[in-house]
């Protein structure tokens, strides 16, 4: 459906045109096809005097609710790529599939307790993320993508209460300043790791999810490194870390080992 990211939607501008009561007494019959097959159909000479998917020419794509592609059983339509940078320009900006991305590390999936699932993005959410996040380019969406998903330094539930499926995963910040965010929909009841949507994120907004987290009885942790499973369960939740008290720390065992050094010279001279 050009200009709209889910059948439902498409639906409620076409009816706008008509009044209510032949609105009531219509439905609307969709069919979903390549953008380069409905474009050849347009452009042919022949006249348009019947449903659109009565024309032979026409080869349907079956979707479910949201448009997204799905298969001859129902299941979601996957293409599976093997570097986010294999993302195109086009899947941003003008999404025409399901997309399966590569596997997460294991550290970052046992964390979010994955189960080793396949982690996805809907047709319908590039198209939904454009939206809601339209100063992003693609090069963008692909930074974001490949460092809060691979090498996030942050992990936890910020909406444990209204969203229990949610996690967050955050790149700490970049050059620039900002951090890099993914949320993710991590559900028993489903085949795949959803991606929900993903943008940068500044000192504001991760306050603002540190709060979310507090009042909703949730966390955000530090992620434990892919040689550490257990530090990610002993870890303190990130709102009593700050850069402040990670500069005092280093500052102090430096002194401390200073005055080791200092000691041990003390105790060397007056032996001799």
């Amino acid at each position: 459906m050009l200009g709209f990211n889910e059948q439902d939607d498409a639906e409620t501008a076409y009816f706008a045109n008509y009044d209510k009561d032949w609105s009531k007494k219509h439905k609307t019959v969709v069919t979903s096809v390549n953008l380069e097959d409905f474009e050849k159909w347009i452009q042919s000479s022949h006249r348009k005097t019947k449903a659109f998917a009565e024309y032979k020419s026409v080869k349907a794509v079956r979707t479910d609710h949201q448009g997204n592609p799905v298969n001859a059983d129902g299941t979601l339509k996957l293409e599976q790529i093997m570097s986010v940078n294999e993302l195109t320009d086009d899947d941003f900006y003008n999404p025409i599939r399901n997309v399966q991305l590569p596997a997460l590390p294991k550290n970052v999936d046992n964390s979010i307790g994955g189960n080793g699932k396949p982690v996805i993005i809907k047709k319908n959410i590039f198209g939904c993320n454009l939206e809601r996040h339209s100063d992003l380019t693609p090069e963008d969406s692909r930074k974001i993508l490949t460092t809060a998903l691979y090498t996030p330094d942050l992990y936890g539930k910020n909406q444990k209460k209204k969203r229990p499926y949610n996690w967050v995963v955050i790149n700490t910040k970049d050059s620039e300043g900002n951090y890099r965010l993914v949320l993710l929909e991590v559900n028993e009841n489903k085949d795949n790791i959803e991606i929900v949507h993903w943008h940068y994120l500044d000192k504001r907004g991760l306050e603002k999810i540190k709060r979310q987290a507090t009042n909703e009885d949730g966390q955000l942790l530090i992620l434990p490194s892919e040689f550490s499973e257990e530090v990610g369960a002993l870890s303190d939740p990130i709102r009593n870390l700050s850069s402040e008290n990670k500069d005092t720390s280093s500052s102090s065992i430096k002194q401390a080992k200073e005055k080791t050094i200092q000691t041990e010279d003390a105790k060397k001279q007056e032996r001799s």
